[in-house]
């Protein structure tokens, strides 16, 4: 008896649980998300090589509007610049593109880079947005980025390309060491680097196989120190020197250096420097008579002319294992940047960095290019 009523009870409490249950049913939640309230940030930076744009990355999704739509434009970034010698043309990207969070900005620059730069890239202010509507700081972190070195030469395409130097009697000194860097497109005899009609110049040799250098005496004889072996257009570039010694003097002295090292020395007795009233001319030939020919096919970069004999350990500085040194400034066994009566960078002009003998470019194109030279002396 006492089993069954037990029992019962038990029945009688799991009757009246469902029949509460069904009177008085527990409320259900659905779950709410937490407001985004965090602003968009730059992640990281990608700078061009040549400087030309810088790759932006947001960690989210961005908008041009505080409702999560619209794509951003130029004028929704500022770049600003310090140190250094290059500026800035405009403060607003020249350009935009985008893929994914990464938007890749055009920079307009002034001068030329010297690696001191630092670029500065961050949103305007009320123009960078998330999807949530949080607006992005106008002051960030991961925008800034150090420009990069750049380097230009002029280009001659062998066809009818040169460069020009006004006459002047600065370039026929007693003594003097003229120079180039070249890079070789094409290899054909008798086209030249650097040229003074009848008085001295730097190129391929007659027979088209070697590095030549000239200088002529005022009875029409030439010293013609060349170099020993053959250079190659794959070569890389070739740090070429001619220096002349002893106008006036009982024995004159031609030399050529090639990479650094001395490769050949012509002389002879009362060899005078002959004296004309001619341009210099840089990747073609111009006679007495300003006609143009035997074009060089290449770049060239780096020519200077110094009113002295430049000393062997002074050449091994400026060649430097391949790569220039600066010639306006003295460094090492470099002394004679007191001596340069000009010096041709090719910094996207044909301005000398030292003197008023500035050139007059005739279709040569420049080339942002960085000089690696063989390494070790003489030709490869």
């Amino acid at each position: 008896m006492i089993k069954l009523n037990i029992i019962n009870i038990i029945i009688f409490c799991l009757l009246f649980i469902n029949k509460m249950n069904a009177q008085f049913a527990l409320p259900t939640f659905q779950a709410v998300s937490a407001k985004d309230n965090i602003a968009p940030t730059i992640t990281g930076n990608s700078l061009a090589s040549d400087n030309s744009t810088i790759a932006i990355t947001f960690i989210e999704a961005v908008f041009n509007t505080s409702g999560g739509s619209g794509s951003l434009q130029v004028s929704d970034f500022e770049f600003s610049i310090s140190g250094g010698s290059a500026t800035l043309s405009s403060t607003t990207p020249s350009s935009i593109s985008v893929s994914g969070n990464t938007y890749t900005l055009g920079i307009s620059l002034s001068g030329i880079a010297n690696g001191s730069e630092t670029l500065t890239v961050n949103p305007v202010d009320d123009s960078i947005y998330d999807k949530s509507g949080n607006e992005a700081s106008t002051s960030q972190s991961n925008n800034t980025a150090s420009l990069n070195v750049t380097n230009y030469v002029i280009d001659f395409d062998g066809n009818n390309d040169y460069a020009s130097i006004a006459y002047s009697t600065a370039f026929q000194p007693d003594n003097f060491t003229v120079q180039a860097w070249v890079n070789l497109d094409a290899f054909q005899n008798e086209d030249y680097f650097v040229y003074r009609h009848k008085t001295w110049f730097i190129g391929f040799s007659r027979s088209g196989t070697k590095i030549e250098a000239g200088v002529r005496d005022d009875d029409g004889d030439w010293l013609y120190p060349k170099s020993s072996t053959t250079p190659s257009t794959s070569g890389g570039w070739y740090h070429v020197v001619l220096t002349f010694q002893g106008t006036g003097s009982s024995t004159e002295y031609a030399k050529l250096y090639i990479n650094g090292s001395l490769e050949d020395t012509e002389s002879n007795n009362n060899h005078d420097l002959n004296s004309q009233n001619t341009k210099v001319s840089m990747g073609a030939k111009i006679n007495a008579s300003n006609q143009v020919s035997n074009y060089f096919n290449g770049q060239i970069d780096e020519v200077s002319f110094w009113n002295e004999v430049l000393a062997a350990n002074e050449i091994s500085a400026l060649y430097n294992s391949g790569t220039p040194i600066d010639a306006s400034s003295n460094s090492g066994n470099y002394t004679s940047s007191s001596g340069l009566v000009s010096y041709y960078k090719f910094q996207q002009n044909t301005n000398s960095e030292t003197g008023s003998h500035n050139a007059t470019n005739s279709g040569a194109s420049y080339s942002n290019v960085t000089i690696s030279g063989a390494e070790g002396e003489g030709i490869p």
